[in-house]
Formats: C-alpha cells, sequence, structure tokens
C-alpha cells in the first residue's frame, strides 16, 4: 500500500471553520477602520463635509474638500497595497483564501486613480476659486519657487513612480519577469514621499491625530519590510551560518 506524498489541500466549496471565519470578520473590521480613520479625523477638524456642497461657500471649497479625501484614500491604499504584498502568504493561510495577486493588483489600480484624482481636484478648485489655469505647476511643480512648491513636487513624484509601480505589476511579468519585480518595489518609494508630502503640506495631516496615524502606518512598512529582508537573508545559509562567516 502507497500513501500520496502531497500535502492535502482544502476542498475550496468546503465551509470555513470558525477560525478562518473570525479571522475574515476580524479582516474586514480592519479595513473598515483603515479606511474609515483618516476621514473621521478629517471630519472632526472641518465639521460635517456635506456642509461645503451648499451654498454660501468660497468656489472650489466643494473641490477642494474631496481633494482632501482621494489624498487621504490614496495613502491608506498604497498602504494596503504594500502590506497585501509583504504578507499575501499568511493572509492567505488565516483568511481560507486562494492567491490575491487579482485584489493586489485591483488595490493598486484603485490607489493610482485616487492619487490621480487628487492633483486634478486641487486644480479644479484653483481654477474655480481663482479662475487661473496653472495645470502645469500642479502637475509639474517648480522646485525653485519656495517651500510648499517644492514638497509639492514630492507628492507629483510619488504619483508618477506609482504609475510605474502599477504598469510594473500588471505588465511587468509578462514583459520583463526578471526584472519587474525591482521596477514594481518603487510603490516603496511611493508611500515616503506621500507621507513626507503630505505631513510638510498636508491641510489636515499636520495637526490632530491624523500625523500620528500616518506615521504609524510608515513604520508598520517598515518594520514588515525589514522583517522580510531578515528572513530573505536568514534563508540564503545554512543555520548557524552568518553572512560573514559565509564570506570567510
Amino acid at each position: 500500500m502507497t500513501t500520496d506524498p502531497r500535502p492535502m489541500t482544502a476542498d475550496p466549496h468546503s465551509e470555513p471553520g470558525p477560525a478562518i471565519r473570525r479571522n475574515r470578520v476580524l479582516a474586514v473590521l480592519a479595513l473598515v477602520a483603515l479606511l474609515l480613520l483618516p476621514l473621521t479625523a478629517m471630519t472632526r477638524q472641518t465639521g460635517t463635509m456635506t456642509y461645503y456642497l451648499g451654498q454660501g461657500y468660497p468656489p472650489g471649497q466643494s473641490a477642494y474638500i474631496m481633494m482632501r479625501v482621494a489624498g487621504h484614500l490614496a495613502y491608506t491604499l498604497v498602504f494596503l497595497q504594500i502590506v497585501l504584498g509583504l504578507l499575501h502568504r499568511p493572509l492567505q493561510r488565516a483568511l481560507g483564501l486562494g492567491p490575491l495577486l487579482s485584489v493586489h493588483r485591483s488595490v493598486g489600480l484603485a490607489a493610482f486613480l485616487l492619487a490621480l484624482s487628487h492633483p486634478i481636484l486641487f486644480e479644479w478648485a484653483r481654477q474655480l476659486r481663482t479662475g487661473q489655469s496653472t495645470i502645469t505647476a500642479t502637475f509639474w511643480p517648480p522646485i525653485d519657487h519656495g517651500f510648499y512648491e517644492l514638497h509639492q513636487f514630492f507628492g507629483a513624484m510619488g504619483l508618477y513612480l506609482l504609475l510605474i509601480g502599477v504598469l510594473a505589476g500588471v505588465y511587468g511579468p509578462r514583459l520583463a519577469p526578471k526584472a519587474w519585480r525591482a521596477v514594481h518595489a518603487v510603490n516603496y518609494m511611493v508611500f515616503f514621499l506621500v507621507w513626507y508630502h503630505s505631513l510638510r503640506i498636508g491641510t489636515s495631516t499636520r495637526i490632530g491625530m491624523l500625523p500620528v496615524l500616518y506615521t504609524v502606518l510608515a513604520a508598520v512598512v517598515v518594520g514588515l519590510t525589514l522583517q522580510r529582508l531578515r528572513r530573505r537573508t536568514g534563508s540564503r545559509f545554512p543555520e548557524g551560518l552568518t553572512s560573514r562567516d559565509a564570506r570567510r
């Protein structure tokens, strides 16, 4: 009598166990909290945002509020995108799911669209307010015009790098199977460029709880990245052998 050496796999049509159901509920609650926390903090600063859709406010104020919402959600989704990339296998096991590549790509695309709408809404609000078009300065801010424009430039670079990262994630495996992961890693640079951009010139992200929340998310990304690098470095050498020993 022989046995099949292949590992047993769960039936994809079977009912998930109680642990997986609990993990899924917790994951949904964590996701909702992650998306709502920045918006809740912003509402505490500005008041009910629907007020700005009425009469009596300066021209472009509603577009300006929507611009801030898009920026918060884009930053949050880039964070979620990075977490999905770093923890996709543990998440698959904990949630009883198959490959998360389609989710990863969808989150990346949504993050890019929100990030793109951020300067578009900013330019729209400024045109409604001033009657002047400054679209070139919005999408390619001059870095020698002062503090604000310099840090606006960091945000623009984050947007363009995010586009490169999204294209690398979608088309890279077919067009450049050996190099696409290195290009796709620009999303880490995107995250910290946007973090710095928001903390320096963001309206909502310099006061209250939002600077703390954004910095906590940045610390989580740093911690997970260091953990991934430590595991990869450790897997290259036999147990008890370090990189220094290997060079001897």
